[in-house]
């Protein structure tokens, strides 16, 4: 029998508590660390996105302040310069209050503008504005600390959180009325009509989107017009507008400098002209019964967008608010007979209308743009 000689063997029982204790040890702190860090990146997220809605609810005021406050004779732009902070103040207070337990965020952000391509910020923006103060850049920033559960162990008591945000305000299009059809296209379909507001999410914009292609016909109460193809939307204007000239422009010269905006002036005699004589071509372009000068295959013309008032004596002497201008490329000639007479046309884009403001064929409708940008847009920020 073979006996195992034991002489030097220690008793090892015991000795694997401590690895296992460290290893724990180790996946609690991971697990604690981790813990620490999902909370900041939250809270980061939260204020960021407080900061993004700031700057871009700013750079919404400011731009409808500028065209609000355009003067065509002096090309200034008359603005209110708190508007957009405090808006954006507003804002950012909606936002932010919902956020994870923190110090400091709940505080009014920082607002700064800067002009022109400028890298030295204003605080306040001057009441007054010319052309060579664009692009704006605005920034809405924040700081705040938010307590760290288990990172005070290792030394790190508290976490920054510093959110940065930019938006640029700048000229978008400028569309000449001069090349504008004088008739109007409604805002939106015919049974919404008119549109409590315009220029909401579901406003025009959201209808005559570009792209989108329309066949524009006079039609008559019935409801009756001609046969529908797919992938285009049929507009009858005699619902829209009653049944007087249908949406065209009446004056006695029917030129394009009859046309005024903010407001499309309708003064049609029922029954003065039919929809297909609206649209014949071999009259002069001074005729009181033509604007088929405008209505040829491949042309690139401007269309006002309206959002007519209830049909009040069939359309006639009526003032509507102009709420837009599409550019539109017409694409077939006029087809149909009689009150299916219509043409078809696409939308290529989209300019909004300042309502305050009255121009005419020697004038232009500035619009502008705003959307959130890179920080780093900013000239050496």
């Amino acid at each position: 029998m073979m006996i195992m000689n034991t002489r030097g063997l220690r008793d090892t029982k015991g000795q694997s508590l401590p690895i296992v204790i460290l290893f724990m040890g180790l996946i609690i702190g991971a697990a604690a660390v981790t813990i620490d860090y999902g909370k900041v990146s939250a809270l980061r997220n939260q204020a960021q996105t407080a900061t993004s809605a700031a700057a871009l609810a700013a750079a919404k005021a400011l731009s409808s302040d500028l065209s609000n406050g355009y003067n065509a004779t002096n090309g200034t732009y008359t603005i209110n310069p708190q508007n957009p902070t405090n808006v954006a103040d507003q804002v950012y207070s909606q936002n932010i209050r919902s956020a994870i337990a923190n110090s400091g965020l709940s505080n009014p952000p920082i607002v700064k503008y800067f002009l022109g391509g400028s890298s030295t910020a204003v605080a306040t923006l001057p009441s007054q504005l010319v052309s060579t103060n664009f692009p704006i850049f605005i920034t809405v920033s924040a700081s705040g600390t938010t307590p760290m559960n288990f990172g005070s162990a290792l030394g790190i008591p508290v976490a920054k959180v510093k959110p940065l945000s930019t938006a640029e305000v700048g000229f978008q299009a400028e569309v000449s009325t001069s090349g504008m059809v004088p008739l109007g296209l409604p805002a939106g379909p015919i049974a919404d009509l008119p549109i409590q507001n315009p220029d909401g999410p579901t406003g025009w914009d959201s209808y005559l989107t570009v792209g989108s292609k329309f066949f524009v016909y006079g039609g008559n109460q019935s409801g009756n017009g001609p046969a529908e193809q797919p992938g285009v939307t049929y507009i009858q204007l005699q619902n829209a507008y009653g049944s007087g000239l249908m949406g065209w422009l009446y004056s006695k010269k029917y030129l394009p400098s009859e046309l005024s905006i903010p407001s499309l002036n309708l003064q049609p005699q029922t029954g003065s002209c039919s929809w297909a004589q609206m649209l014949n071509r071999s009259s002069l372009p001074s005729d009181s019964c033509s604007f088929g000068q405008y209505i040829q295959p491949g042309q690139i013309v401007y269309f006002p967008v309206v959002n007519p008032n209830p049909k009040a004596n069939n359309g006639q002497n009526s003032t509507l608010p102009v709420v837009g201008v599409v550019t539109a490329q017409i694409l077939t000639d006029p087809s149909g007979s009689g009150i299916n007479t219509g043409f078809e046309l696409k939308i290529l884009s989209q300019t909004a209308v300042n309502q305050t403001l009255n121009y005419n064929a020697s004038s232009s409708i500035t619009n502008f743009s705003y959307s959130l940008v890179p920080n780093n847009s900013v000239p050496n920020n």
